[in-house]
């Protein structure tokens, strides 16, 4: 939860910096679509922890991972089907927050290469809710804070510098990558024994 606000606080700084006002109304518009994606993914993994729990308290292994998977096939079908609504209707879509006419044409425009970062956000959800479910805290705490912090800070602010304003919009998509990376290495270290049922 607290991610969200640091990203747009980030965002914001870096938009005004480099690109303009005209920019920061823009991605005021996709905050609101983020923030309805992200609450959809929010529920299905907020939905699987207590089957994931139930399943880890039974030991039944089986059942541990037909939930993550079916958790996993949900987010990705969810997230996909979001995006590809956003992309195909993303200006009727923006233009019910502002009908500016060149407010919808900026944020219809960012609306793709920023949104292809909840297909990305919804598997990382559902990895921290399934290790928070299998008790590693541990692990769920630095997933969390690699998305709220450790990568989503730099890429935001330092990408841009690097490469250019080109990549302000997707610099989400791609330090969430960067945190699913660091997911998929400590799911497969804290399972490189199999399942460990405490």
């Amino acid at each position: 939860q607290f991610g969200t606000p640091v990203m747009t606080l980030c965002m914001n700084y870096i938009l005004i910096e480099r690109v303009g006002d005209l920019s920061v109304s823009a991605f005021s518009v996709l905050s609101y679509l983020t923030s309805f994606s992200i609450g959809i993914f929010i529920g299905i993994s907020g939905g699987l922890q207590p089957l994931i729990g139930q399943s880890y308290g039974e030991k039944d292994e089986e059942s541990l991972r037909w939930y993550f998977r079916a958790g996993q096939l949900l987010g990705l079908v969810s997230s996909v089907l979001t995006y590809v609504i956003f992309v195909l209707f993303a200006g009727p879509i923006c233009s019910l927050f502002n009908p500016d006419p060149e407010l919808v044409e900026a944020a219809t425009l960012a609306l793709p290469q920023f949104a292809w970062a909840f297909v990305i956000i919804s598997q990382n959800l559902v990895i921290s809710a399934y290790f928070y479910s299998t008790k590693r805290t541990g692990a769920a705490v630095l997933l969390a804070l690699c998305r709220c912090f450790l990568f989503v800070i730099p890429c935001i602010l330092l990408l841009p510098l690097v490469f250019g304003n080109g990549i302000i919009w997707y610099s989400l998509g791609i330090s969430e990558c960067l945190s699913l990376l660091v997911g998929v290495i400590l799911l497969r270290w804290t399972e490189q024994y199999g399942i460990q049922f405490r």
